[in-house]
């Protein structure tokens, strides 16, 4: 599953050690930046 790009447990939003607010910025920009690459 992780040859798709994230890892699965990054998108667990049980992962409470990844929904901290730097990572969260940090997942909001990179899916803004893929979302402009695929423009």
């Amino acid at each position: 599953m992780e040859e798709r790009g994230l890892p699965l447990s990054m998108l667990n939003p049980l992962n409470s050690g990844f929904l901290s607010p730097k990572n969260l910025f940090l997942f909001k920009k990179m899916i803004i930046f893929t979302d402009q690459k695929n423009l």
